[in-house]
Order: C-alpha cells, then structure tokens, then sequence
C-alpha cells in the first residue's frame, strides 16, 4: 500500500542551470539549445550547472561539455526501453518455449 511520497518514487531536486542572470530548468536549458540551433539565440552564450561547472553551446545548440543532471530525464527514457524491450523478449521466449 501506497501511504507517503518515497513509497512511488525516490526524490529528486531539479538540476538548474545559470546563464547569465537566469536561473533555468532542463526544459527551458533544452529549448535554449534550440534557440541556438535555429539562429534565434548566438551560441556565445555560457552557462553554468548546479555543481559550478562552466559549459557553452555549439552553433547546432548542442553542449560539449558533460553538465550535472542534464541527462536525468533522458536515463529514465532509456531505463523505460530497455525494460520494455526485455518484458517483450521474455514475453516472446515463453510464447515460443
């Protein structure tokens, strides 16, 4: 039974990241980066992560340098593949077997 927060999911602080003055989620740092892509924003801007870590942008928006917490969402995409692909390889093998 369900009866507190932690019993669903563990708690995460929200990485953010500063560019100039402002202060941004990963949402609002990602469509940055498509801002750059598209001309809209020059990729002269920098940034800096929760931890002190100093980044830029590439003219294409992308990030070369490895910033903390920028890849939270996108390992829980991956975990989310991975265990659906091997459920259904399980599922196919006790099909077949």
């Amino acid at each position: 039974m369900i009866k507190k927060r932690t019993d669903l999911v563990q708690p995460i602080k929200p990485p953010t990241y500063r560019i100039g003055k402002f202060v941004l989620n990963e949402y609002e740092l990602r469509q940055l980066q498509v801002r750059i892509m598209r001309g809209e924003v020059p990729n002269t801007i920098t940034g800096i992560d929760y931890k002190g870590n100093h980044f830029s942008f590439r003219e294409d928006g992308r990030i070369p340098e490895h910033i903390e917490g920028f890849d939270i969402s996108g390992n829980y995409t991956l975990d989310m593949i991975r265990d659906s692909r091997e459920k259904r390889k399980v599922a196919e093998e006790r099909h077949v077997g």
